[in-house]
């Protein structure tokens, strides 16, 4: 009996490892920030996801007419957990529109915010120009999560309550 259980064993142990297959995850993110006012000819911050992979820099967006090269400074590469993709995708699903355009005009500074975002199910676009948008806060929120503190985090527009009667003040993290 033990003979067999430990032919059994052997068997079993020995067989041909199959290796799990991952699924092609088709995901794109791009995050672009724009500088006006004073922030306009800095450099801005840029982050891009494709797949499972991302890459977090920093560039110029604003060029001059007969400037070919672009400053760009790559800060961090890594990989975007596949849990905070799906976490992503659901927060844009639900959302019917496939353009989220929002102006503050009463700034002129500032920045704007572009959040493109391509899934198998949707094709998502957020352009926020000094202005709040809860769902692109989440995302950002999630993007944020993975650059660590010793990184920039990337900023958003979004508008905090004080504590007296409800009276909005605006805030960016930027």
């Amino acid at each position: 009996m033990k003979l067999t259980l430990l032919y059994l064993l052997l068997f079993v142990f020995n067989l041909p490892k199959q290796p799990i297959p991952q699924p092609d995850i088709n995901f794109t993110l791009e995050y672009v920030c724009i500088g006006f006012g004073s922030n306009m000819w800095k450099m801005q911050p840029i982050f891009r996801i494709k797949g499972t992979k991302f890459v977090y820099t920093s560039e110029e967006v604003w060029r001059m007419p007969d400037q070919t090269e672009i400053k760009r400074d790559t800060l961090l590469k890594g990989d975007f957990r596949p849990s905070a993709i799906d976490s992503i995708k659901n927060l844009i699903n639900p959302i019917k529109d496939s353009v989220i355009d929002k102006a503050n005009l009463l700034i002129m500074s500032g920045v704007a915010i572009s959040i493109r975002i391509d899934t198998d199910e949707k094709k998502m676009v957020f352009n926020l120009h000094n202005a709040p948008d809860t769902t692109a806060k989440k995302i950002v929120d999630i993007i944020n999560s993975h650059i660590p503190v010793e990184h920039r985090k990337l900023p958003i527009f979004y508008y905090e309550r004080s504590r007296r009667k409800n009276k909005p003040t605006s805030t960016s993290s930027y």
